[in-house]
């Protein structure tokens, strides 16, 4: 039997107990999603994580409100700002479903101003999260909806509340480029340094994307040059890693340390030199990177060259003095 047939066999028994009478009142069918864990390029894929749960999730709750919630979520996917105006007069106005989408978070995803202000009108809790702490505010700030920012914190929306992964809605803009809502975030007062639980900052987010222009409106921010993610890893390493050049420059102008080594004892140079990043290592060579540095394995950068390929920058390492 595969698992689809047993789910399907599972939940149509549990609602049949249900309407046959049975005494609870608030039972979840419910599932964790297996989100991938951080890389540079990007946090993960929420967007389509919020979009799947809205189209797969369901609670068993008291019929009413069952019915009411699956009512309310077709009308705002299918636009239907009358039937879902009519159905918010019925509905318990913080019900989640199983993955704890409430009635607010979903008007927000599909950016209806109209029910959002309904809602709140009517005593929605704007910082009601979903299972994996995203709250309506991270919703907005991934979406890059920056008018429904603006409405969210005037009615309380917590600016630097975290999901269970420990990104801030500051994260997720800049891990989106989503220029317009870094902005309002920052001006709201948003914490430019907070870390999530790998130690990144929303300035490791918008390096990784090379985003520049973003990168100079956190630093003119107070965003901390050398704060170093759970690798023990700063936005220069992060640069690097990527070859932006020009980022790498601005860090460096404004005080990114360039020996600075990472947990396993990598410094910028190395880090260019194992992702083949001949423009950036031609430019920390000429500020003075010591080619001849050793990780914590005794590697120095031509070990590393080697180890990776690249005659290009075997060759311009051995020029600045390289050796094995």
């Amino acid at each position: 039997m595969t698992y689809i047939k047993k789910f399907i066999i599972i939940k149509t028994i549990l609602i049949l107990v249900f309407l046959q009478g049975s005494a609870f009142s608030e039972t979840y069918i419910s599932a964790i999603r297996k989100i991938p864990l951080i890389n540079n390029d990007n946090i993960t894929n929420k967007r389509t994580s919020l979009k799947s749960a809205q189209t797969s999730s369901f609670k068993l709750i008291t019929p009413p409100d069952q019915l009411i919630l699956e009512e309310f979520f077709k009308a705002t996917e299918a636009r239907n700002l009358k039937k879902a105006k009519e159905l918010i007069l019925d509905l318990d106005i913080n019900t989640r479903s199983w993955s704890g989408i409430s009635p607010l978070y979903q008007s927000v995803f599909y950016n209806n101003f109209d029910l959002v202000h309904l809602l709140l009108k009517r005593g929605a809790d704007v910082n009601l999260s979903d299972h994996e702490g995203l709250t309506p505010l991270h919703v907005a700030a991934l979406e890059n909806f920056d008018y429904m920012i603006n409405v969210l914190i005037r009615r309380g929306a917590e600016l630097d509340t975290k999901d269970i992964f420990g990104y801030t809605p500051l994260h997720l803009s800049a891990d989106q480029n989503n220029s317009k809502s870094i902005q309002t975030l920052i001006q709201k007062g948003a914490n430019v340094n907070t870390k999530s639980h790998w130690g990144n900052t929303p300035l490791h987010s918008v390096i990784a994307q090379g985003n520049i222009k973003l990168v100079k409106l956190l630093i003119m921010n107070g965003a901390d040059i050398n704060a170093l993610d759970k690798l023990g890893r700063s936005a220069l390493h992060w640069a690097a890693e990527k070859g932006h050049i020009n980022i790498a420059k601005l860090l460096i102008k404004n005080g990114a340390l360039l020996q600075q080594r990472d947990k396993d004892g990598h410094t910028p140079l190395h880090e260019a030199t194992r992702w083949g990043q001949k423009k950036i290592i031609e430019f920390f060579l000429l500020l003075g990177s010591d080619p001849n540095e050793k990780d914590a394995d005794g590697r120095g950068s031509l070990h590393i060259a080697i180890a990776n390929g690249g005659p290009d920058i075997i060759r311009l390492l051995k020029e600045n003095g390289a050796r094995l």
